[in-house]
């Protein structure tokens, strides 16, 4: 019973409702164009679309990249204050870089003249890795962005 106290205490239900919500209004207005091109290659069957097509062609990797370079620049251009403790910049510098990284590495190999040479499931699996990350990220910055606001 205590633990419910503290835990409501430190936990803002209503900021990580508007979190989830704007990850939700993202992935859904951000990916609109898959979403389209999914469901009409149901309807169309003679331009089949896949998702694996999505993930080849890096469309996903764009994706993440412009979430984590959106939600990082928002959150520091709205901060009021300016000093960065080194968890602090360690999240809101370098964890954008390292994701942003390997999106592009990713994106690179995936063009390689040797894509023979990997495997598509590697590829697939690190795409999903970063934006499993970019979604963990993107909705604690906002979280933490929200709760600045109240």
């Amino acid at each position: 019973m205590n633990y419910f106290k503290i835990l409501n205490s430190q936990i803002s239900w209503k900021t990580s409702f508007k979190s989830f919500i704007w990850a939700i209004g993202t992935v859904v207005f951000g990916l609109l164009q898959m979403w389209l091109l999914l469901g009409g290659s149901l309807y169309i069957k003679t331009n089949v679309f896949t998702f694996d097509e999505f993930i080849k062609n890096g469309a996903l990797l764009f994706f993440a990249t412009a979430v984590i370079a959106s939600v990082t620049i928002d959150y520091l251009l709205s901060r009021k204050n300016n000093k960065y403790t080194l968890c602090e910049m360690c999240l809101f510098m370098g964890f954008p870089l390292i994701i942003i990284g390997f999106c592009v590495w990713l994106f690179a190999i995936s063009y390689d003249v040797n894509i023979k040479n990997i495997e598509f499931g590697f590829i697939k699996y690190t795409e999903k890795n970063i934006l499993i990350m970019t979604l963990i990220y993107s909705i604690y910055v906002k979280y933490k962005a929200f709760l600045e606001e109240e």
